[in-house]
């Protein structure tokens, strides 16, 4: 433990730094809201349904709902395909201390506080956008938008850290996972396995180059291989792990207060919000559309994750049958699954990677897309492109050859800090601000229902997570 709460710490003081530097550079969100954003190539951007018509201005009361079911469909599937990532990996070593029944808990609680603010990012860049008379809104332009550039300039911050810090995370995993497939045959070969170092390098210089050099067309192929393998080997442990569940396993233990502790990974492997303001334009503003992606896109991976953490959580504790298992590292039960050997042996490997890369592919090229938006980079400047991966993909490496032990701390602070604040408290601001003003182009019904109550317990949830992190990176409790 006191190893872990070592790396947490240096590990907020790298990202802290990194993301001041970050909000140093942030463009002003007022003057490029109205930009088209250089990021029509990303996989949220390519995967989304295009509109037919300019979006922004509002529909007349009573109209029928422009977007077609297809749409819908399409924007529940980006929702559902990027909820679906790495942060499966932690759940059931975050879940484990508390038992089955409170992580599902937990997970419940988290989905419903994640899908909630979901819907705010979208009432708050919809507003925005029709404000401006732009569809291409994110959340950062409708902070400073709505409240002032040096909100806007904290937002960039709290941004940059939560994208420096899952994108350290999965260099780490990614690295890990590279390092032991290389080691293994090395074994096979019989020759020495290469230094840790490699593994990082290599997983970098595989997916980050893809990004950074590849057109929409190869980045769609390698994603859909990604997913495809991680559907793939997902369907094969839950198979496997199934027959190992017993009552006791999901009964035992139930340590509610622990499930306090697990709760940031929940809300961390429930982000989506990074594709809101797509699926918004992709569905024009329509509110039912909307509602109807957000709550059914999201729901589909929480179900996914009761079953995978029963399925994991269910079987025999990782630490004997005595006692609740004792997990010595996030992916504990996740190993101890892969050494049961044959399919599982594959399958736990091709998991954790595919995961990883369908989360790091999307966050690099968002991250960029957000840098070179802030740099100014001409539209076709291939080298300043490829400065700007440079300056995305060295830090995280940087900071996982390091701390290889990354993975677990890099994702606890970026969903108690960074995905609570950026994420749920935000957004739980903004639409009170915007719900507050005479705003005649604002939308004619909120997407979250239940007034001012509903804003309070979104951002007093929001809220209570990140002074409880705080609290206990402080040692008070």
């Amino acid at each position: 433990m006191e190893r872990l709460g070592s790396l947490h710490f240096r590990l907020a003081a790298c990202v802290l730094a990194c993301a001041a530097v970050g909000a140093r550079g942030a463009p002003n969100a007022r003057a490029a809201a109205p930009r088209t954003p250089l990021a029509r190539r990303t996989l949220a951007r390519a995967t989304a349904p295009q509109p037919a018509d300019d979006w922004p201005e509002p529909r007349a009361a009573g109209a029928p709902a422009r977007a077609t079911a297809r749409e819908i469909a399409s924007s529940a599937a980006l929702i559902a395909g990027t909820t679906v990532g790495a942060g499966a990996l932690a759940l059931p070593g975050a879940t484990a201390p508390c038992g089955f029944v409170p992580s599902a808990a937990a997970l419940v609680v988290g989905w419903a506080l994640m899908a909630s603010s979901g819907l705010l990012v979208a009432e708050v860049t919809a507003a925005a956008a029709r404000e401006t008379s732009s569809p291409g809104v994110g959340l950062l332009a409708a902070t400073e938008l709505t409240l002032g550039s040096r909100a806007g300039a904290v937002a960039g911050a709290g941004s940059a850290l939560v994208q420096l810090a899952l994108l350290s995370a999965y260099t780490a995993q990614g690295g890990d996972d590279v390092s032991r497939a290389l080691a293994a045959a090395a074994g096979a070969a019989g020759v020495a396995a290469p230094p840790p170092f490699v593994g990082p390098f290599a997983f970098t210089a595989a997916l980050g180059g893809c990004a950074a050099l590849g057109n929409g067309r190869v980045l769609g192929v390698v994603n859909a291989l990604l997913v495809g393998a991680l559907l793939a080997s997902f369907a094969a442990l839950l198979a496997l792990a199934a027959p190992a569940v017993s009552a006791r396993g999901l009964l035992e233990p139930r340590d509610w207060g622990r499930a306090v502790d697990a709760f940031p990974i929940c809300v961390l492997a429930l982000v989506f919000h990074n594709v809101v303001p797509a699926v918004t334009r992709a569905l024009r503003g329509e509110a039912s559309a909307i509602r109807l992606a957000v709550l059914g896109g999201s729901a589909v991976p929480l179900v996914m994750f009761l079953l995978w953490d029963g399925a994991v959580l269910g079987a025999a504790p990782i630490g004997g049958a005595d006692g609740p298992p004792a997990v010595v590292d996030a992916l504990a039960p996740l190993r101890a699954l892969g050494e049961r050997g044959g399919l599982a042996g594959s399958a736990v490997p091709a998991f954790s990677i595919a995961a990883v890369g369908t989360s790091y592919l999307g966050f690099c090229i968002g991250q960029h897309d957000v840098l070179v938006d802030a740099m100014r980079v001409t539209r076709g400047d291939r080298a300043a492109e490829l400065g700007a991966y440079a300056l995305v993909l060295g830090p995280p490496l940087a900071l996982a050859c390091a701390l290889p032990g990354v993975f677990a701390p890099a994702l606890d602070v970026a969903g108690t800090f960074g995905v609570s604040t950026l994420y749920a408290l935000l957004p739980a601001a903004l639409a009170w601000t915007q719900r507050s003003r005479s705003q005649p182009r604002a939308p004619s019904e909120p997407l979250l229902p239940g007034g001012r109550g509903a804003l309070l317990a979104v951002g007093g949830a929001a809220l209570a997570v990140v002074v409880e992190g705080a609290l206990d990176q402080a040692g008070l409790l």
